[in-house]
């Protein structure tokens, strides 16, 4: 199909990647209780607020074992990336019934929320990268 010829570079794949994004968010959040959110908004500041910045503080302490010649800054965004990734790998466990309604609630409010936790610490560690010319491995 020529359409498709230009694979990630199709006219189309531009505006069509962050609609489908947004339709993912926009599906995510429209399948929250907003009641039991007011309730139990406890356990997902726990999670934002402990658990998260205590992961990636762990990622990159093993990322600085694991790959000692890389420079930090480059540690520090794999560690950011890693730690923040959604729940759509565990689905499963968000939409199944057997699981408590209160831990679904939790993760799916964590999983949109992390993202943009991270984001920003994300955002400035590429901006540091490419003004040092080294690019992300440290090549250049």
């Amino acid at each position: 199909m020529p359409a498709l010829d230009d694979g990630p570079n199709a006219f189309f794949v531009r505006p069509l990647a962050p609609f489908t994004l947004i339709l993912v968010l926009f599906v995510d959040a429209s399948t929250i209780d907003h009641n039991s959110l007011e309730i139990g908004r406890t356990l997902p500041l726990r999670l934002l607020g402990l658990s998260l910045p205590i992961t990636m503080l762990a990622g990159l302490l093993f990322a600085i074992l694991i790959f000692p010649d890389e420079p930090l800054v480059v540690l520090i965004l794999l560690a950011l990336i890693l730690s923040s990734t959604d729940a759509a790998l565990g689905q499963a466990v968000v939409t199944s019934e057997a699981a408590p309604k209160r831990i679904r609630q939790t993760i799916n409010i964590e999983s949109g929320l992390n993202d943009g936790i991270a984001l920003p610490s994300i955002l400035i560690c590429t901006a540091i990268l490419a003004g040092t010319n080294k690019g992300v491995f440290g090549t250049g």
